[in-house]
């Protein structure tokens, strides 16, 4: 089954008929399901007009729970009532792939569903994969997987993971080849994959290629119900590291990569981040080989990064 065939979880007003008919012109069957490891939460309304308007100042929302479930239905909808549906939705919602199941069953099933953009601030079980840069090389207090989370454990301590996994070296591509059964038995669910350098300056992997790879390996991360969030690489020098680390780098491909991957999860209703422009005019924060940050570095991408997790979903969406 492909993306584009995926029926739509909704728990929510998408399942109104009024609703129905006013998007699709008809209503839809609804199939009764349950998103599974996810649990609804009150989301405060920040908007002083919408709450003007409803009397309400909380809205429903769903964030990751494992063990706990959340009732609602499937929809079949054509690629034009998906459009319909995507338009329908606020801002600070995004299509996402998840698992679903039938009440009572165990067996899951995949479908979309219009989550929070901002997947930080709905995780329970984060983990960090990557090479050196998401492992906080020259940092001492960790990097910005640390200061990641600190912030994140210090919310909700009980329930709350940040996991580690991260390695100096690594490649997306091997990666994918040994870090499933990890993730898996950590019940990990929110992954951020921040790697593919490396690929690029030591396995001579194309742009177009990387793309490939990373796909391959969200789709391995969706299918056991972890929702992906693509990390692209931190600001280079190449001359640098040209000089120092002895690896040939084209700023031509390393653009093309950034492209690519933004664009790629735009078409794929993924989550990306660029974190190219935090340390972009700050040679001073990359240490002399050109490549890593510095502990300053880092501490500014962690900056930005808890800036995001904090701030409002829409910031999330792409520009």
């Amino acid at each position: 089954m492909s993306s584009t065939d995926l029926p739509v979880f909704s728990f929510g007003t998408l399942l109104n008929p009024r609703v129905q008919e006013h998007l699709f012109g008809h209503t839809v069957h609804a199939q009764p399901t349950e998103l599974a490891d996810h649990d609804v939460v009150d989301v405060p309304i920040l908007d002083p007009a919408v709450v003007a308007a409803s009397g309400k100042d909380v809205h429903p929302g769903v964030v990751r729970r494992i063990r706990r479930s959340v009732a609602g239905a499937l929809l079949p909808l054509d690629a034009q009532q998906l459009a319909a549906a995507d338009a329908y939705e606020v801002a600070a919602y995004a299509r996402r792939r998840t698992l679903t199941r039938t009440p009572g069953a165990t067996e899951t099933r995949p479908a979309w569903a219009y989550l929070s953009a901002n997947p930080l601030a709905v995780a329970q079980r984060i983990a960090v994969i990557g090479d050196s840069i998401a492992y906080g090389r020259a940092s001492l207090d960790g990097g910005w997987a640390a200061a990641l989370g600190a912030w994140h454990v210090g919310r909700e301590e009980a329930e709350h993971r940040l996991y580690q996994l991260a390695y100096p070296g690594t490649t997306i591509r091997r990666i994918a080849q040994h870090i499933l059964p990890e993730l898996t038995a950590r019940r990990a669910d929110t992954v951020l994959i921040s790697a593919g350098i490396n690929d690029l300056l030591l396995d001579g992997t194309s742009p177009g290629e990387l793309v490939e790879l990373v796909q391959r390996l969200c789709a391995d991360l969706e299918a056991e119900g972890m929702r992906p969030v693509v990390l692209g690489p931190t600001w280079l020098d190449a001359q640098r590291v040209r000089t120092v680390l002895g690896h040939e780098v084209d700023p031509t491909l390393v653009r093309e990569h950034r492209e690519r991957l933004a664009a790629w999860a735009r078409q794929t209703h993924r989550d990306h981040l660029d974190p190219w422009p935090v340390l972009e005019g700050h040679p001073e924060r990359v240490r002399a080989d050109g490549l890593h940050p510095d502990a300053e570095g880092h501490r500014m991408l962690a900056r930005w990064l808890l800036g995001l997790a904090q701030g409002p979903a829409e910031d999330w969406q792409p520009a």
